[in-house]
């Protein structure tokens, strides 16, 4: 045998080698219709799954959507909360969402955290800002000096 033909020899051999490779890789049809190809699915998240005979069922959960923020609404009528002055409480670090409505135009102060809302008259004002203190604050209408609320925020 020449060193021509050994070359050539190799070079079939090399090729039969990636052709078997490529076929095995595929499943051996390239349709993907055969009996040896396979499709591999996930089940739904939510679908129960047993772990084995005999075994209960396991759920799998997406996990709570948040909720929606937690607004606080208080109403003014002449300067004064409508019913008593609430305490509302947060934990360190939330959120705090107020929306005051006023009859007449007031100023409202929130103690601690320095926040003034000018409250138009028939109208309403939201603030937002996060509970980086802890204690107890008032809310106060600056025009009367009336308690609107107490704001109660502790370290979580």
């Amino acid at each position: 045998m020449t060193g021509r033909q050994r070359i050539v020899l190799l070079a079939i051999a090399a090729a039969i080698l990636v052709g078997g490779l490529v076929l095995a890789s595929s499943g051996g049809d390239d349709s993907g219709t055969g009996a040896a190809a396979t499709t591999t699915t996930a089940a739904p998240p939510a679908e129960a799954q047993p772990a084995s005979p005999g075994e209960p069922a396991q759920t799998e959960q997406a996990p709570p959507p948040k909720p929606e923020p937690r607004v606080e609404r208080i109403r003014m009528r002449g300067r004064a909360p409508v019913g008593e002055p609430q305490t509302l409480r947060y934990e360190r670090g939330d959120t705090i969402r107020l929306t005051f409505s006023s009859d007449v135009a007031e100023e409202v102060h929130i103690h601690g955290f320095d926040e003034y809302l000018d409250v138009p008259a028939g109208g309403t004002k939201t603030v937002r800002f996060g509970a980086s203190l802890v204690g107890v604050f008032e809310v106060e209408s600056h025009g009367s000096g009336e308690l609107l609320a107490k704001l109660e925020i502790r370290p979580r």
